[in-house]
């Protein structure tokens, strides 16, 4: 994770310095997994209907995937598969 995101957190964790649930999110693998989805959204320049769309899922689903809340560990690793292919293949 780069230093955007860790300030990303810290400010998160500052803002909300009681809150154990939001703590609980920020500190998880699902916030960077969901960080890595939303780096890969925008270097494709898309928005969150069209990622939803390339990616066959409603976007109510995919937006659980992309701020954290969903923790299915194979289904993040597909969804960034096809956004890292996605963003080769228009690199051609």
């Amino acid at each position: 994770m780069n230093e955007k995101y860790k300030s990303l957190k810290k400010l998160i964790l500052k803002m909300f310095p009681d809150d154990t649930i939001v703590k609980e999110q920020i500190e998880s693998k699902y916030f960077d997994l969901s960080q890595d989805i939303i780096r890969l959204e925008s270097k494709n320049k898309m928005g969150q209907r069209e990622t939803a769309d390339f990616l066959k899922m409603p976007l109510t689903d995919f937006l659980d995937f992309e701020s954290g809340y969903s923790h299915d560990d194979e289904k993040y690793k597909e969804i960034k598969d096809k956004l890292k292919s996605h963003l080769s293949n228009s690199c051609l």
